[in-house]
């Protein structure tokens, strides 16, 4: 592995803590109707599943916007429950539910100021590459004051395509002026592990939670368990 000059993160749950997102959007749901009380956070739960998976084969000709995909995802959620809504209708509960996360959204517990700092003195720039809209995550990044610490922030908008695709990856390289060998990009999602792998950046898979860290490992890929291991991933590269 050759020195690491520029880091690359994922945003929602890895740096961004995404859990309240479940409850925010059952509470829109309840409010819409009275019938979806006692399911609301089953459906909300399976909205969250059904977006990440349509998001990731959003690609090339079938690209949507992701407030599309979300509303469609929350469509397909709302399918066997006998509740009808237009997709106009699921948009508008979706931004709903953004902003009442919004209001709460934080960092992971081990993304702090301290270790950005860190990170960014051994490095040359960080930079956020995230699948989403703008519209999305531009206040997420003001509310948590991300842009700061961050020199580049690629929304898959800008590029019309998600990870996995190549594409993402190396419009961020090319905002960055970073090589992909000399470039690390850090993860939760398996998938999107294997995207910065394939396009030749070094990956580091972020496994939470996980009692071995390496069960289920990813050739190539470092796996750390916890954001706190990252400067030391860094400095042994280098």
């Amino acid at each position: 592995m050759v020195r690491t000059t520029h880091l690359f993160f994922d945003l929602g749950d890895t740096l961004v803590d995404l859990r309240g997102l479940v409850p925010a959007m059952a509470k829109e749901l309840r409010a819409y109707s009275r019938a979806l009380k006692l399911n609301s956070n089953q459906i909300a739960q399976t909205w969250v599943r059904v977006t990440a998976e349509d998001t990731s084969r959003a690609q090339d000709a079938s690209f949507r916007p992701g407030l599309e995909i979300a509303g469609l995802a929350l469509l397909k959620a709302l399918k066997d429950t006998g509740i009808e809504m237009d997709l106009t209708g699921a948009i508008d509960s979706v931004r709903a539910a953004w902003g009442t996360y919004l209001a709460g959204a934080k960092l992971c517990d081990d993304t702090t100021e301290e270790l950005l700092s860190t990170l960014r003195s051994l490095t040359k720039s960080l930079g956020i590459v995230t699948d989403s809209d703008s519209s999305m995550v531009e206040p997420l990044i003001s509310r948590l004051g991300l842009r700061q610490a961050f020199d580049i922030v690629l929304v898959s908008d800008e590029v019309g395509a998600y990870k996995p695709s190549p594409r993402v990856y190396l419009a961020a390289l090319q905002k960055a002026n970073a090589q992909p060998e000399s470039s690390l990009f850090v993860s939760n999602s398996r998938v999107d592990t294997l995207g910065a792998l394939a396009t030749g950046m070094g990956a580091v898979w972020v496994r939470r939670g996980i009692i071995h860290s390496n069960s289920e490992g990813i050739e190539g890929a470092i796996v750390i368990r916890d954001m706190s291991a990252l400067p030391q991933v860094i400095r042994e590269a280098a």
